[in-house]
């Protein structure tokens, strides 16, 4: 018998990451015009898609609409159900860059006041009030930097990667209220849900990872083991001529220093690939 999960897309910012993320584990989720759901056949596996605003899929999910989905953490904390669903994995990536986006008050000042006389505009109604007691709160539809810098507002409480478009309209980040990852969330946990969420978070990871496959004599063998980077240890293989194949994962950060170390103890052969998934 077929399995079936509905799985919550978010629209907006996230939407472009979120189907290049699901693409590099050979989940290809196509919306068509004015259709708001995708269906993706695997063996005895149904996965069903559905297009929707982040805000809204932590109560989709809770009220049954949805097996999982993917938003961010702000959106369940600000709908208050995080007892009620079950956070599966962090994914590590935002709608640009693979930082964690953080929801944060901002304004033209960095003196964070709080009385009567204070405006604030968001759509973190629920977040606003864990820092503002005494301000006037309104929510906002968008254009929140706007309202900030031109409407009278003295704050404005939003969701950012790297603070560079705040910085860019001379606005300066007074607080910060949360990190906001990108996580897959569930009802509650099954093997399915909790292995796809694996794979998309292997996906992640294998970005900053390279494969490295080299030859290498005997005698350089042990020299270079002692010293090779690996996940948990290398695979060797013995040649024809003596000689052993080698194989490891590194972080690319370490991929130069790495070559030059394998060529100055005779390795051959080197090759260096990317991959899809680490798991």
């Amino acid at each position: 018998m077929k399995k079936q999960y509905r799985i919550a897309i978010p629209s907006g910012s996230l939407f472009e990451a979120t189907l290049l993320l699901f693409k590099r584990i050979g989940i290809a989720i196509k919306f068509n015009d004015r259709e708001f759901m995708a269906s993706v056949e695997s063996g005895n596996l149904t996965l069903i898609f559905v297009l929707d605003r982040p805000q809204d899929i932590p109560m989709g999910i809770v009220m049954g609409a949805y097996d999982a989905g993917v938003c961010g953490w702000d959106c369940v904390v600000e709908s208050g159900l995080e007892a009620k669903l079950a956070k599966i994995i962090e994914l590590k990536y935002a709608k640009k860059s693979r930082n964690v986006a953080k929801v944060v008050v901002f304004g033209k000042t960095d003196r964070l006041e709080d009385n009567e006389n204070i405006l604030v505009a968001t759509e973190y109604l629920n977040l606003a009030g864990l820092i503002f007691k005494k301000a006037k709160i309104a929510y906002s539809h968008g254009c929140t930097e706007a309202k900030v810098l031109y409407g009278g507002y003295d704050y404005g409480i939003g969701v950012t990667e790297t603070g560079a478009s705040l910085k860019a309209n001379g606005l300066k980040i007074v607080a910060t209220i949360l990190d906001s990852p990108t996580i897959l969330i569930a009802k509650q946990e099954a093997p399915q849900i909790r292995i796809l969420g694996d794979i998309l978070s292997g996906a992640l990871a294998a970005e900053k990872q390279a494969l490295l496959k080299f030859d290498c004599s005997s005698q350089a063998k042990e020299e270079i083991l002692a010293w090779l980077p690996a996940i948990d240890a290398p695979t060797v293989s013995s040649l024809s001529n003596g000689d052993f194949a080698i194989e490891t994962v590194l972080l690319k950060d370490e991929l130069a220093n790495q070559l030059i170390r394998l060529k100055l103890a005779g390795a051959t052969g080197i090759i260096v690939q990317d991959f899809n998934i680490l798991l």
